[in-house]
């Protein structure tokens, strides 16, 4: 429980202020693919006895806070982001992170195919999308597709477990 709310739904409220901000023109290079923002989700109430000059603007705010981070490496690609989540570990006062992430989704059973991607991306046939991504420290995950040009967000049990896994990764002490 985070502030008295479960912490699927704490995480399930800062994913979507989380995207409000994203839809305000937070993404740098929107059309970069690859391209990602992380966020350190602080609880709101933490962030507030460390920052008093905050705590009006919080209180309005959910159970976690999302504090947008500025690694240089995840704005050139994926390689950057897979490192920069291999070498980063929170401090116990952040209870979890977020990413979201410029995907290009290609069509069913192309996915694995390297002449496929490219062909996806030289002729449009791929669709470009953005991939929120959330973990608490407690374990609660959440992922959600957003496909660029549609309203709707879409997921599944399996939606970006190697992402999780990454990003669980973070919170361990070694």
């Amino acid at each position: 429980m985070i502030a008295g709310v479960p912490d699927a739904a704490a995480l399930a409220a800062a994913l979507r202020e989380i995207a409000e901000y994203i839809d305000e023109g937070g993404l740098d290079g929107p059309g970069i693919l690859g391209s990602a923002v992380v966020f350190a989700l602080v609880e709101t109430t933490v962030l507030a006895r460390a920052e008093p000059g905050l705590a009006a603007v919080l209180a309005d705010g959910g159970p976690l806070t999302p504090v947008q981070q500025h690694p240089d490496d995840t704005d050139s690609g994926v390689a950057d982001l897979e490192r920069y989540l291999a070498t980063t570990r929170w401090p116990k006062t952040v209870a979890g992170s977020a990413i979201v992430q410029n995907i290009l989704v290609v069509p069913p059973g192309e996915a694995h195919s390297p002449a496929a991607f490219e062909t996806t991306v030289d002729h449009d046939r791929g669709r470009p999308a953005q991939l929120f991504v959330g973990v608490l420290r407690s374990g609660s995950t959440l992922a959600f597709l957003r496909v660029l040009g549609e309203s709707e967000m879409r997921t599944t049990e399996d939606l970006a477990g190697a992402l999780i896994e990454a990003i669980r990764s973070t919170f361990t002490d070694s």
